[in-house]
């Protein structure tokens, strides 16, 4: 009777201690699952269906929104030279006697010095309008382009066409949110390139003038050859990305680090923006017709009547070079916007799915604490009952 009780009360005991160690045990793999996601960098733009499943739409538009402001406000005076340069047509040659401008440190010092410092940050609220709302616009409907596409068309989501897809969702994207952002970058072209003599006083004036004096249209100017840019342009920026992750990826053993994410942006930026330079030279030349009052001191007034007629007035008087006006610091801009748009994307995305891991982490830990300590009160409960069940029959 002695050795049937002391079996009995052995087996109780260790379903207590089962109980209990389970509960720590499921405990700790959640932990461990948790500091494996946050330890392990995945790819987050384009869609991918684990890495992305505790992400909205809203949260792919506040981490554009973020990117977007951040990489606006560093690499603004790189886009102020970068606008300066494509509105001179005088040859960017210090030979040139009529040349306000030949080199970016050169043009960098002449608007500090005839405009003060804060002359490099002209147009920078219009500019981060137009940023914050192209970031938001871009990345929400490129995620959810290329999400819809991997449900219709799973057969695509292979390497060799991921490049494709990304090409096409990613000029979809890109259109879509130069539409929606095209007025600020009409305000902000006029701001930037107004000298000294003061047409607009700030952002309000400008949009009042510009509606009053030229009408509603006017805040679409240069929209065909910006269209006609973007498209391939943002297309070859997501393809590129795509392509050099692929490369990183595959040296690094899948895991994509900040400097690994930086270093394939700026490579995209480079490529995307030398392809497609030129619409960029009449887009900006579109955009100040009607204003050329507010550019004497300048150089040469620049008119034309449309895309086809700006690259070949352009052409004909500049040359071909003409076409590429601005374009090292267009290029240098290119590198750093690229990088620090596609890395502060992807370390936002994965912020913001930490935080979400992080508060289903701690859910299920409170949960699986209470049901660990239930498990382990019944046990005991069972424990006592079955001690004083085999006492009582002893």
């Amino acid at each position: 009777m002695q050795n049937d009780l002391a079996l009995q009360v052995g087996e109780l005991g260790s379903l207590v201690l089962g109980r209990v160690i389970g509960g720590l045990q499921c405990i700790s793999f959640d932990v461990v699952n948790f500091d494996v996601r946050m330890s392990v960098s995945t790819v987050m733009v384009g869609f991918d269906a684990e890495a992305k499943k505790k992400l909205s739409k809203g949260d792919y538009g506040t981490a554009g929104a973020i990117s977007g402001a951040v990489t606006r406000f560093l690499c603004q005076p790189l886009d102020v030279i970068k606008i300066r340069f494509q509105l001179q047509v005088e040859p960017l040659n210090r030979i040139c006697r009529d040349a306000k401008y030949w080199s970016v440190p050169q043009a960098a010092c002449c608007i500090v010095k005839e405009e003060g410092l804060l002359a490099l940050w002209k147009g920078h609220i219009p500019g981060q309008a137009l940023s914050i709302m192209y970031g938001a616009v871009q990345f929400v409907s490129f995620e959810v382009l290329t999400q819809q596409m991997w449900y219709l068309l799973p057969h695509l989501q292979e390497d060799l066409s991921r490049p494709v897809v990304h090409f096409v969702c990613g000029g979809i994207a890109g259109s879509l949110a130069t539409v929606f952002s095209f007025p600020s970058d009409v305000v902000r072209t006029r701001l930037v390139a107004q000298g000294e003599r003061k047409v607009y006083k700030n952002i309000l004036h400008a949009c009042t003038v510009i509606y009053t004096h030229e009408g509603p249209k006017a805040f679409f100017k240069g929209l065909s050859p910006t269209l006609i840019q973007i498209a391939p342009h943002t297309g070859a920026q997501f393809a590129c990305y795509n392509i050099f992750t692929t490369i990183w990826k595959n040296i690094e053993y899948a895991y994509l680090s900040g400097t690994g994410s930086l270093l394939c942006g700026s490579l995209a930026g480079v490529c995307a923006k030398t392809f497609v330079y030129p619409f960029d030279v009449a887009r900006k030349r579109l955009q100040i017709q009607g204003f050329q009052h507010g550019r004497v001191g300048f150089g040469k007034d620049f008119t034309c009547r449309g895309l086809l007629d700006c690259l070949w007035r352009t052409v004909q008087g500049e040359t071909v070079m003409g076409l590429y006006k601005g374009l090292s610091p267009s290029i240098l801009k290119a590198a750093f916007t690229t990088a620090l748009y596609f890395g502060i994307y992807e370390q936002m995305c994965q912020v913001i799915a930490a935080t979400h891991s992080g508060r289903v982490v701690k859910e299920c830990k409170e949960q699986t604490i209470e049901h660990s300590e239930c498990d382990a009160n019944v046990a005991v409960n069972s424990y006592v009952g079955g001690v004083r069940l085999l006492t009582v029959d002893v």
